[in-house]
């Protein structure tokens, strides 16, 4: 069998979206057209094209390189992996550390990357999750003090505290991959995103009404008769239980407009996120493992 490594072209962008379908990685394919594209390569065995390597950097996530490598089911007994990872020896002026993560289910990337000296900084759980599995949930108390994010926002002061707390929290969570300097503005943005759902996000408020003690966003995806659990958090630690009344009030929200299911990803780096998952018992049947090294 004949394998040839080359630069990506345009016309093997179908086959790339195949590959990257199958490996369930099809969100890395506007990757390969955006200007923070660093180095795209692509495998092929004949004329199929059975393997690919994306190297990319992140404004938001600056101090970083990252790197996907994508193998056909079928060839992860080759030396593939192997030569595309060889690859980034080739870039010049790359930003280290480099990052990268896999499907915990990739056991070949994991040994390749552990040979290599790559270190586990996190795991991401995902979970879907019927809203029928908690009927048996105690219902929120409705005399805790809860405003939808609908009513926060026209509260300038409220909200602006609310986008502060929102960005430390986030900052926390990614002490080892460091997000950029950015103004509140852009937080801003980034809560109100176009699949934000106002009247499902919550946050809980101390007794005057004049900070954010805990908070939980809701999301519409495109998945019809769901919602998807945003970022969470709280101003300390000792408030993680307040979030826990917030995910009771989302679900209440959700059985509410006959939503069925509810997704979500839950980092370990995130103590408000991990915590609300181990609390409610999230099925986790898809589990993401980023890996970082200094060195190459």
């Amino acid at each position: 069998m004949e394998i040839t490594i080359r630069n990506y072209e345009k016309e093997d962008k179908g086959q790339l979206k195949k590959l990257m379908t199958i490996c369930s990685e099809e969100h890395l394919l506007n990757l390969v057209d955006s200007s923070n594209l660093k180095l795209a390569m692509t495998v092929f065995a004949e004329d199929l094209l059975v393997g690919s390597i994306i190297v990319w950097t992140n404004k938001f996530h600056p101090y970083c390189t990252y790197f996907k490598i994508l193998i056909h089911p079928q060839y992860f007994e080759t030396e593939i992996s192997e030569k595309l990872f060889s690859k980034l020896d080739e870039l010049e002026g790359m930003k280290l550390p480099l990052q990268t993560s896999m499907w915990e289910s990739a056991i070949n990337l994991k040994i390749l990357y552990e040979n290599k000296g790559l270190k586990e900084i996190r795991r991401t759980f995902l979970t879907k999750l019927k809203t029928t599995d908690f009927e048996n949930h105690p219902l929120i108390n409705e005399n805790v003090r809860i405003k939808s994010l609908q009513e926060i926002v026209t509260n300038e002061l409220l909200f602006e505290n609310l986008i502060g707390l929102v960005k430390l929290n986030y900052q926390q969570a990614h002490l080892v991959n460091p997000v950029a300097d950015k103004e509140l503005s852009v937080w801003k943005r980034l809560i109100l995103s176009e699949d934000i759902d106002l009247n499902g996000s919550y946050g809980l408020l101390n007794s005057d009404e004049s900070n954010i003690l805990a908070y939980s966003f809701f999301h519409i995806p495109e998945e019809l008769d769901t919602m998807e659990f945003g970022w969470c958090g709280a101003d300390e630690y000792q408030n993680v239980e307040l979030i826990q009344q917030l995910i009771r009030k989302q679900l209440q929200y959700a059985v509410k407009h006959n939503i069925k299911s509810i997704v979500g990803e839950f980092d370990t780096t995130d103590f408000y996120a991990i915590e609300i998952f181990r609390h409610f018992q999230m099925p986790s049947p898809k589990t993401l493992i980023t890996y970082q090294t200094r060195s190459i």
